[in-house]
């Protein structure tokens, strides 16, 4: 199971990023074994920098593109994404 655990952290997990301030959207590779609350972080950054001077994304949240929920922050990525999730950063 150990093992198992640290398989899933090095693996990465593609994801639709989609950033209504910006009317824009990505594809973009995370880290399966962060936290939905570590990659709203990390993610938020990157869209600042794609985005440079348009977007803030301090206390982003990360919510399901289909349905509008948040997911968990304290769950990990492999625990609630999977290749081709659609992902929204409000």
């Amino acid at each position: 199971m150990l093992q198992e655990k640290m398989l899933l952290r090095e693996e990465e997990i593609l994801v639709e990023l989609y950033v209504p301030a910006a009317g824009q959207e990505w594809d973009v590779w995370i880290p399966a074994g962060r936290t939905v609350k570590e990659l709203e972080k990390e993610l938020g950054i990157l869209v600042e920098r794609l985005d440079p001077g348009n977007i803030s994304c301090e206390g982003s949240l990360l919510v399901n593109r289909d349905t509008g929920m948040p997911y968990p922050s304290g769950k990990l990525a492999y625990e609630v994404f999977r290749n081709g999730s659609r992902l929204m950063i409000v």
